[in-house]
């Protein structure tokens, strides 16, 4: 991902941040509070929409305003589940490609058409996943892209939001050195990692991850806010004569 510019952060701002009733200009979502809070329309369809998806990641409740079901959700929530919004636009980029590739050549043996099946099985089965669990219907081949209306602004807002935290981290990063503020930076979707037992629990067992998406969880402690950070890892093993991803 990319830190937004400072004028198309507030530019997003200044369209979203006016009172109004959700919906009324049909935009993805409403900044209200200030900007502390966001405000997203539970929208008809069985595509995947944004106020499901934060909904779900932030286990925000639905609210009625203006005839309307809304879910108001706190900008440092989004913050802390913005590796998962990340991940989803990184498997719905997945998901169009694997539904892009070419149709093979008339004389394609076997092995060829058995590794473009894998091939395309891999790339959609992430977003299948959520698309379930979300009671979303993905399209199918020749039916075109899926979009997440919305998706890419949220994002970019969040980004924009955190600017200097984010960029403070990916400083970091690039300095080789990670603190706990910046595993969310350092562990992002689509980020290949390679570990040497500390997940295996076999030292010096080298074994190659991509991750897959991120969060942070706040709790609340005898001796003040707690905070976790969790990240979901994907690998290929072997099994036989052929390879599982887990």
């Amino acid at each position: 991902g990319h830190v937004p510019s400072t004028s198309r952060f507030w530019r997003l701002c200044h369209m979203s941040s006016q009172p109004k009733d959700v919906g009324v200009n049909d935009a993805p979502f409403v900044v209200e509070d200030g900007g502390a809070v966001l405000a997203f329309e539970e929208r008809p369809g069985n595509e995947i929409h944004l106020a499901t998806v934060v909904r779900k990641i932030t286990n925000a409740r639905m609210t009625q305003s203006a005839g309307k079901m809304v879910v108001k959700v706190e900008k440092l929530k989004l913050y802390d589940a913005l590796g998962i919004l990340r991940a989803l636009r990184y498997d719905v980029d997945r998901y169009n490609a694997a539904m892009a590739l070419p149709a093979l050549p008339a004389g394609a043996t076997a092995a060829e058409k058995h590794a473009r099946d894998t091939e395309r099985r891999i790339g959609c089965k992430r977003l299948r996943q959520q698309a379930g669990m979300l009671g979303a219907r993905l399209p199918g081949e020749g039916e075109g892209p899926v979009t997440v209306r919305g998706l890419d602004d949220l994002i970019a807002f969040v980004e924009g939001a955190f600017a200097e935290p984010i960029a403070a981290a990916r400083r970091s990063v690039a300095e080789g050195s990670v603190d706990f503020d910046g595993l969310g930076e350092f562990l992002s979707p689509g980020r290949g990692v390679v570990d040497s037992g500390s997940a295996t629990g076999v030292p010096g067992a080298r074994t190659g991850f991509l991750v897959r998406s991120s969060f942070f969880s706040r709790t609340k402690t005898l001796v003040g806010e707690g905070r976790t950070f969790y990240v979901a890892l994907e690998f290929v093993v072997s099994v036989g004569t052929s390879f599982c991803v887990c």
